[in-house]
């Protein structure tokens, strides 16, 4: 389940989190490694010293380094989302 939450187009959406009366679809094992996944980033979070919502971190997984990662507090406009998606790809 880890892997769906971090995996773009593959991951966790509201349908499969909850039914249409908001009752949570979550099994005691997802629910636990879903509060693992937000203590994790919550811990990012605090480490990298931001408290406000939202961050974005957009790095290259397979080869991270600091001159292809972009870090973005607040709510990027498209252009500087593609941006950081670019540089990741080391475009």
């Amino acid at each position: 389940m880890i892997n769906k939450l971090h995996n773009p187009g593959h991951g966790l959406g509201y349908k499969e989190i909850l039914d249409q009366q908001g009752n949570f679809l979550l099994t005691v094992e997802m629910r636990d490694q879903l509060q693992n996944v937000l203590d994790a980033n919550m811990m990012l979070a605090d480490k990298l010293n931001y408290s406000g919502t939202p961050v974005f971190i957009v790095m290259n997984m397979k080869n991270p380094q600091n001159k292809t990662t972009t870090i973005m507090p607040g709510a990027p406009d498209f252009y500087r989302l593609q941006q950081a998606i670019n540089k990741a790809k080391g475009n």
